[in-house]
């Protein structure tokens, strides 16, 4: 293969894994709702195609800073899976359409992380940290 192809063959790769890169830093971003009361919810940019196996079991509440936090022995702000969303009454509609409201006892599917690996959180929602931050899946045990 000559220096040509080669080098043209490697910018494409490099080309190509940076889109891929931009394109998947961009929707990976978590995002904050905010409803009319000022009520907030963090919800994940991310698909999520892995699923964690943790269960955060308690009751959810408005915890610091007015974010969804589950209450059990000890408090963990919630990060929503991509695609939920806040309503006008503080309700949390879940993307398969379930709804959770402050006070309801839950069990809900994902998986706990150090507040230090989720960063982006702290520019958005300091006010509302934990010391553990749940990631929720979106699957809500009956």
């Amino acid at each position: 293969m000559s220096n040509w192809r080669r080098r043209t063959l490697g910018i494409g790769v490099v080309l190509s894994v940076s889109v891929g890169l931009v394109a998947c830093s961009a929707t990976s971003a978590t995002s904050v709702q905010e409803s009319p009361n000022g009520r907030l919810i963090a919800v994940s940019g991310q698909t999520s195609d892995v699923q964690e196996q943790a269960l955060a079991e308690g009751t959810v509440a408005w915890g610091r800073g007015d974010c969804m936090v589950v209450e059990a022995e000890e408090t963990y702000l919630i990060v929503f899976p991509r695609g939920t969303t806040i309503g006008g009454s503080d309700e949390v509609i879940l993307p398969d359409g379930y709804v959770i409201s402050a006070g309801d006892e839950v069990g809900l599917g994902g998986g706990f992380h150090p507040v230090s690996t989720a960063s982006e959180l702290s520019a958005t929602l300091g006010a509302c940290l934990t010391e553990e931050v749940f990631w929720a899946s979106g699957e809500v045990a009956e």
